[in-house]
């Protein structure tokens, strides 16, 4: 289904972004981030995902107004529109220092994030300098082209519905905008959960799908579908997934006064495995990452971001029964030879290493296309011919062979640097955080 553009949308996200360009950049904008921006406004000026980038500006906004949290999932995260119209850790740009007083500018590579880099003062004028920076290429998101298709998936805390609903009947007047829901499986039960909303086509209402109807756990009616089927009924879908992340960092953010969109980098510098793995909500959701952690023991957020891909992603040989085994499994490709060469934790680790070894970018993203998806082992013969004229290495190609799937890097990191926000709530008041865990249920009440 096609949906009505929203009014003003490109003009609303231009002036967001560039209102906080100038607050991140107050002593002049480096070229490297002016180019990232115009680039990415100018694919999205010839999109057709104005709606979905407005759609999340405006969500951000409304949860200022109620004191909510609302984050983006998959390679989406990895936008500089969509970190400047957010409150996310994750910027895309390369990690670096910038100074806000005279606007020195340094770029510090690719091999660690903005948040490990140590506090150091500007060379220039001597002011305390900002680190920042995730290195994520703009192809991720957009392809080579500007032309692929972004996913818009949000996650919220569940006080967020009442206002994500609004907010929806305000921006499309005209569409039914109805509830939602896809079944889960918990403790070997099952659960009709709302995951956001659908906007139905101008002039029909819930009554005109009662093969899709259904009701949610607290009886409220909803439609339910696979994606197929909403598309054969013109139903678009806007997913908010309720996440108990959000209602946590929400909780805390009420119990200190402390906002979560205040809490920075540099608040988050001191943070370890350690302390992320002791709020006891990261190895709930991520139990093979946080095996992992407990085994690797990384020493920077650039080892922990890269195992939190690796512990989502999925290989060959690594597949096991349960989550301990299949983390061993992990550790051990870990520390073999060839991936101690050509660590791929992430889809853009391919990228990453082919434009390192001279491969243009284009070629580089058409590769890791195909690597991610878990082709490179199954089609051997078709990654010849997508290599012709390129050398690989014989190494890099056996690792390359060994990937089932390869998650994000942009999804991990938004992911993260919020266990990293949560660990700080923990250590400001552990009494807080142990009482909002039990009132969610997870830790048990003595």
């Amino acid at each position: 289904m096609k949906i009505p553009q929203i009014k003003n949308a490109l003009r609303n996200i231009k002036g967001t972004c560039e209102e906080r360009l100038r607050k991140l950049y107050p002593a002049g904008l480096p070229a490297l981030a002016e180019e990232r921006y115009r680039m990415e406004l100018s694919y999205l000026e010839t999109s057709e995902q104005v709606n979905g980038f407005e759609i999340y500006r405006c969500l951000v906004r409304e949860s200022e107004k109620c004191a909510g949290y609302v984050t983006i999932r998959g390679t989406a995260g990895g936008s500089f529109l969509i970190y400047l119209m957010g409150h996310s850790l994750v910027n895309p740009l390369p990690a670096h220092y910038y100074c806000p007083k005279c606007g020195h500018f340094e770029v510090m590579g690719t091999e660690v994030l903005g948040s490990d880099l140590p506090r150091c003062s500007c060379p220039s004028c001597g002011s305390a300098l900002r680190a920042d920076g995730c290195n994520l290429p703009v192809e991720s998101v957009w392809g080579v082209d500007g032309k692929k298709q972004i996913d818009f998936d949000f996650n919220a805390n569940r006080g967020m519905f009442p206002f994500a609903e609004k907010l929806l009947t305000k921006l499309f007047p005209q569409n039914s905008v109805v509830p939602y829901g896809m079944l889960s499986q918990r403790d070997g039960r099952v659960f009709m959960d709302q995951q956001g909303f659908l906007l139905l086509p101008l002039g029909r209402t819930m009554e005109d799908y009662e093969d899709l109807k259904d009701y949610l756990d607290d009886g409220e009616e909803c439609l339910s579908g696979n994606l197929q089927v909403l598309e054969k009924n013109f139903l678009y879908r806007v997913m908010v997934n309720p996440n108990e992340l959000c209602d946590v960092l929400v909780s805390m953010q009420q119990r200190t006064g402390t906002y979560i969109r205040e809490l920075m980098c540099v608040d988050i510098s001191s943070i370890t495995w350690k302390d992320i793995v002791n709020t006891r909500l990261y190895p709930v959701i991520s139990e093979i990452p946080a095996s992992i952690f407990r085994m690797v023991k990384p020493k920077n957020f650039m080892e922990m971001l890269s195992l939190e891909a690796y512990g989502h992603s999925s290989y060959a040989d690594c597949q096991k029964e349960d989550a301990y085994s299949s983390a061993m499994a992990r550790v051990e490709l870990l520390q073999s030879s060839e991936f101690s060469e050509y660590g791929i934790y992430s889809r853009e680790d391919v990228f990453d290493f082919l434009t390192g070894i001279g491969f243009n970018r284009e070629k580089a993203f058409e590769v890791m296309e195909f690597v991610r998806m878990g082709k490179a082992g199954r089609k051997s013969e078709e990654l010849e011919k997508i290599l012709e004229g390129y050398e690989l290495p014989k190494r890099m190609e056996c690792v390359f062979k060994k990937c089932l799937y390869l998650f994000s890097r942009a999804h991990c990191a938004c992911y993260l640097f919020d266990y990293a926000r949560l660990a700080v709530y923990m250590k400001m008041d552990s009494r807080g955080f142990s009482q909002v865990l039990k009132s969610y249920g997870m830790i048990s009440l003595k």
